[in-house]
């Protein structure tokens, strides 16, 4: 393997290409290191953010990057694109790749490499012993041009192209990169994730191999299920998704969709919606100028052309952003809430249905909760997706495992494998019964114990099988500990 390495910003960046004899892929970028947290500032800064103490094992500081790099956009010209590779520091014995993509952002500056949204994310995986990926997106960050909103194509090779990044700058950093990769995603994100997978399936064989994926709450069947709840004649909880995806795709498709706005949005709208998606707006600007029924937006000619024609220019371009019409060779956990109000749940029930029935056996579905909506749901489902990774993932792990005694904010946890029990003490004033649940890494209830009383507890974990638990004391904010049994 060649490196050719030119300094173009100082010490605190680099230009980087890398030619594999393997492969006739280039990879051009420059980092620059943004912050650095030690371990301890790493612990603080996720529970500043409601990551709960003990939750995570967290054994590194790290090293936060940011990065621009070469990427196709949607004509497959060369353009290039940014984000975050956050890279553990220290004796990181086995480093697999965590990829994160985040959901719906319309303003162009609010992206993870202006360390904006969830990029704790990226700092929770590196601290934890994985290399994390955060991209910005095409047109996003410092790309240039308008972001083409919910293009599977450019998801994902803005994404490939951003672990490529991270395999070079890892080995820069004296980084023992594994091989393994974990996507994850959610909203948007879970659609980048489901087309990065596939992308990565299809095309890279040789090249990058996925261990497991997990979309989340995503528009995987952007032609039918997606389509069909933007369309109603009922009200859409973020009515500015639908011009945002009509000027997103117009990015791509050009004129093919629409030659102007006046030929597909009615007044007032087709002067009132354009300038607010310049990238200098966030999707809360065009909601308020929005009805509550995204369709009425619509001229009503370019509407009836549409409803009547199944190959319509706008219809084709939907079905070309269908992500899920493919059989997974390793693992995906599609993620959904059953009361998401901004994508339709049955996005995820089609896509395992369809990977199902034509064969694939690496696949599996999660209703996270019936009664949770878009925004609600995420938490418990990255966090979840989390643990299962950790189950997957090979590297060192420091999860509380045989006879090992940990103290965080709140309780003392004694993980006694020795005797098969855990004992406990919690700290805070006792004065009603409280409850503690044990879950698998999946998120699924193992065991309960309710109506506790005093501060000392023992629970008994003999006849669990063995793998990764995950505990919740229902006491205050909620507490949390992490086994391996």
């Amino acid at each position: 393997m060649k490196h050719k390495f030119t300094i173009v910003f100082g010490l605190a960046a680099l230009f980087i290409t890398i030619c594999t004899t393997s492969y006739s892929q280039t990879i051009n970028f420059t980092e620059t290191l943004l912050r650095q947290y030690t371990k301890v500032q790493a612990d603080s800064m996720l529970d500043a953010n409601g990551v709960p103490p003990g939750l995570f094992s967290t054994q590194y500081g790290v090293k936060v990057f940011k990065v621009v790099y070469d990427t196709p956009d949607g004509q497959g010209n060369p353009s290039y694109a940014s984000g975050l590779i956050i890279l553990p520091v220290g004796d990181s014995c086995q480093v697999p790749i965590i990829s994160y993509n985040h959901g719906t952002q319309l303003k162009k500056d609010d992206v993870f490499s202006n360390l904006q949204g969830e990029w704790v994310i990226g700092v929770i995986a590196a601290s934890t012993g994985y290399a994390a990926c955060l991209p910005d997106y095409l047109g996003m960050g410092q790309s240039p041009g308008f972001h083409p909103y919910q293009h599977a194509k450019t998801e994902a090779s803005a994404t490939i192209d951003l672990i490529r990044a991270c395999n070079v700058l890892g080995a820069t950093n004296n980084i023992n990169l594994n091989g393994q990769i974990f996507l994850m995603g959610y909203s948007q994100g879970g659609h980048a994730a489901m087309a990065t997978h596939r992308e990565i399936q299809e095309n890279y064989v040789g090249e990058l191999a996925v261990t497991a994926s997990a979309p989340m709450s995503g528009a995987y069947d952007m032609s039918g299920a997606q389509f069909d709840m933007v369309s109603a004649f009922t009200p859409y909880s973020v009515p500015g998704y639908l011009p945002y995806l009509l000027k997103g795709y117009k990015e791509v498709y050009g004129d093919t969709l629409f030659a102007s706005w006046d030929e597909i949005l009615k007044a007032p709208y087709n002067t009132t919606i354009p300038p607010k998606l310049t990238g200098e707006f966030g999707i809360g600007d065009v909601n308020n100028i929005m009805p509550q029924v995204p369709r009425e937006i619509i001229d009503s000619t370019y509407s009836a052309e549409f409803f009547a024609d199944n190959l319509h220019p706008f219809r084709l371009a939907l079905k070309d952003n269908d992500v899920y019409k493919w059989v997974p060779q390793s693992w995906v956990r599609i993620n959904y809430c059953g009361s998401d109000e901004e994508v339709n749940p049955q996005n995820a029930i089609n896509a395992y249905n369809y990977m199902v029935s034509n064969g694939s056996t690496k696949v599996s579905i999660v209703e996270r909760s019936t009664t949770l909506g878009h925004f609600e749901c995420a938490q418990p489902t990255i966090l979840y997706t989390k643990f299962w990774f950790d189950s997957l993932a090979t590297k060192c792990i420091a999860t509380t495992a045989i006879n090992e005694e940990i103290t965080t904010p709140g309780w003392t946890v004694l993980n006694n494998c020795t005797e098969g029990k855990i004992y406990g003490t919690v700290y805070d004033a006792i004065s009603q019964p409280y409850n503690i649940y044990i879950f698998n890494s999946a998120g699924s209830l193992i065991k309960a114990y309710e109506g506790l009383e005093g501060k000392e507890f023992t629970l008994d974990i003999s006849t669990l099988p063995s793998t990764m638990y995950v505990i919740r004391c229902d006491v205050g904010r909620g507490l949390w500990y992490k086994f391996i049994k």
